[in-house]
């Protein structure tokens, strides 16, 4: 991939925000400040992701999903549905 020159100020802003995660990671992500820079890192991925140097649809972290069983047709009904039926048969 070749980066062209209308992408020049991205990458120059990309290359600056990578200094600076160099300089705050040494101290945790605090700043000079004192304060935490969680803006830093998002910001240059997003740069990244212009740039088209990252994944067009980043991979899912965390537990995969729990699969969906399909009801039987009894346990489709709620408790009051059954009992309604139940109901409409001893009265109805």
């Amino acid at each position: 991939m070749c980066i062209r020159d209308r992408n020049a100020a991205v990458v120059a802003a990309a290359r600056i925000l990578a200094a600076r995660i160099d300089l705050v990671c040494e101290t945790g992500f605090i700043d000079e400040n004192g304060k935490l820079d969680n803006v830093s890192v998002p910001t240059f991925l997003k740069y990244c992701q212009s740039l088209g140097l990252t994944l067009v649809e980043p991979a899912k972290v965390g537990r995969p999903a729990k699969a969906k069983s399909e009801p039987k047709a009894e346990e489709s009904k709620s408790g009051k549905v059954i009992a309604m039926d139940e109901f409409m048969k001893r009265f109805g």
